[in-house]
Parts: structure tokens; C-alpha cells; sequence
């Protein structure tokens, strides 16, 4: 992957930002300064700015997205890989019904998954359903467990999941996760 490509899905920037950075002198690559936006990184490479090491490997990536009612999980991974990443094989870290709408995390990185999934009664998530003026909590289990057939008639929104919050990302977009939030993650 190129190492300003690389840079950009580890959120770091945009893309043309990113370049700038290397271009700069910012960005080293296994202690050596790389100033070529285009220079290739591997799965083993280690990328620091100003000595410090970003959150992430090549090839792992972290998005938070909102999704529309009825849309599944991996139809997002599917759109992701078609417009941004093709090499990567998106999966959603929390599943829940397709009737609710709203915030999901998606990644490739499966131990991530598996650790976050293991823990998922520990997780908070905030949900308004619709006809209702409160949202109401609860754990990311609680709500892969809602039963649509109790639900007919109703939509839900997902409008906090953990600490990510979908006040800055409309209905049908999607960004990458910044490095202090996927440290946070891997964190958790």
C-alpha cells in the first residue's frame, strides 16, 4: 500500500494532506525518513511522525459509518471495499437487527473483533425508537437480542455506540477511525 494511502485510512489525514506530511519530512518508515508519498509499506513496516508510532498496521483498517434501516452490516463492508479499500474484507464489530439504523463500526482487524464481541455486555449503546421522546441504553447484546417480530412497525437509530457519537456523520456516510480512536479501541 502506498505509505500516503496508508496514512489516510489510519486517519491521520486526507490523502493530499498526507503528502504534504511526507513531503515535509514528518513521516519515517523503520526510522528512516521517507519523503516519497508513493513509497510502498508492508505489513511488517513500522511508521512513526516525529518519533511517534501511529495506531494501525497496512492493511488493517477502522470506519465508522451510518447506515440506513435495512441496510445489513456487510452490505457497508461491501461499499467500502468498492469505492475505497478492495483488498480489504470488512466486518462489522457489533451485529444488531437491520431495522435499526445508525452508528456501526466496521474493521478487518479480527482479533479486534473477536476481543470487542467477547466483551459486548460491557458496551454501551444509546437507542431512539421511533414514537418514543427518550432514547433509551443499553448493552451492544442487548440490542443484537431485540426481537424484530416485538418491533413490527417500529424503526430504531442507533445514535451512540460507545464513545462515538453520529451528530457529525449524516444519514449514508462514512469515515475512517482517527488513530486516538482506534488506540481507544484497541484500548478497551
Amino acid at each position: 500500500m502506498r505509505l500516503n494511502k496508508y496514512l489516510a485510512h489510519a486517519g491521520l489525514a486526507n490523502r493530499r494532506s498526507c503528502e504534504h506530511l511526507i513531503k515535509g519530512g514528518q513521516i519515517e518508515v523503520n526510522g528512516e525518513q521517507v519523503r516519497n508519498p508513493g513509497f510502498l509499506v508492508g505489513q511488517n513496516d513500522i511508521i512513526t511522525r516525529w518519533k511517534k508510532p501511529l495506531p494501525g498496521k497496512p492493511g488493517l483498517a477502522y470506519a465508522l459509518a451510518n447506515r440506513a434501516a435495512g441496510i445489513e452490516e456487510n452490505s457497508l463492508g461491501s461499499l467500502l471495499r468498492h469505492f475505497e479499500l478492495p483488498q480489504v474484507e470488512w466486518s462489522s464489530i457489533f451485529e444488531r437487527p437491520k431495522w435499526i439504523s445508525g452508528l456501526s463500526l466496521l474493521t478487518n482487524d479480527q482479533a479486534m473483533i473477536e476481543r470487542l464481541k467477547s466483551k459486548a455486555q460491557q458496551y454501551k449503546a444509546t437507542l431512539l425508537m421511533s414514537g418514543k421522546e427518550e432514547a433509551q441504553q443499553m448493552t451492544m447484546d442487548e440490542l443484537a437480542g431485540l426481537d424484530p417480530n416485538e418491533q413490527v412497525g417500529q424503526t430504531g437509530d442507533l445514535i451512540k455506540l460507545m464513545s462515538f457519537d453520529k451528530k457529525d456523520l449524516p444519514r449514508g456516510f462514512y469515515r475512517f477511525l482517527r488513530p486516538e480512536e482506534i488506540g481507544w479501541l484497541k484500548s478497551s
